[in-house]
């Protein structure tokens, strides 16, 4: 889904994990998940960044783009908790946002 949907509140109720990323610049990230945190406050959320900028506390996860996929792989392995991991929907957009739905 597009960083717009997020913003203008039409965020799907079944979503597990979001991942934002490093074009996202910070200030729509930290509103990004802010939206995300008033329907969803159980949803696990990692940006993606560059090596040297920081993740703020809205953030459950941070992850640098130059560490490469294995990195970003092992973030998401970790996000994805065993309750969530049976069949897993797959949203994203060229704006660089990423969503997994249960």
């Amino acid at each position: 889904m597009s960083s717009d949907h997020v913003l203008s509140g039409e965020i799907p109720d079944n979503l597990a994990i979001a991942i934002i990323g490093q074009t996202t610049g910070d200030l729509a990230a930290g509103r990004i998940a802010a939206n995300l945190r008033k329907t969803q406050p159980n949803i696990r959320i990692l940006r993606l960044t560059k090596q040297y900028s920081r993740c703020g506390p809205e953030f459950d996860f941070c992850c640098f783009v130059e560490d490469g996929p294995g990195a970003f792989l092992s973030c998401v392995a970790e996000m994805v908790a065993p309750e969530t991991s049976d069949e897993v929907d797959i949203y994203s957009d060229s704006d660089g946002v990423l969503a997994f739905c249960s």
